[in-house]
């Protein structure tokens, strides 16, 4: 069995490895949507299917970041909800 210090040597290096990949995604994403974007008005059948499974991978991968911070839980502090009414500006996506 690893040691604590392995362990959490471990756990940062996961954690950096999830920012890397969601910057990645992050931008594959941005630039999907501008080519969506740009053939809106001619969307062919299989590009509004590519848009529609985008959206459905976006959701799920929302979803199981989502689940994942629950259950980590607040351990920073940061989990601040946004102003009442403010659905722009999420401070916890």
């Amino acid at each position: 069995m690893a040691t604590a210090t392995e362990q959490i040597a471990a756990l940062g290096t996961k954690i950096e490895n999830i920012g890397n990949v969601t910057s990645d995604i992050a931008a594959d994403f941005a630039a999907f949507r501008a080519a969506m974007e740009a053939e809106r008005e001619t969307l062919s059948a299989s590009g509004q299917a590519a848009l529609d499974d985008a959206n459905a991978k976006a959701d799920a991968a929302a979803a199981k970041l989502a689940d994942l911070d629950v259950a980590v839980g607040d351990a920073d502090g940061s989990d601040v909800p946004p102003a009442e009414g403010d659905t722009e500006n999420p401070t916890d996506v």
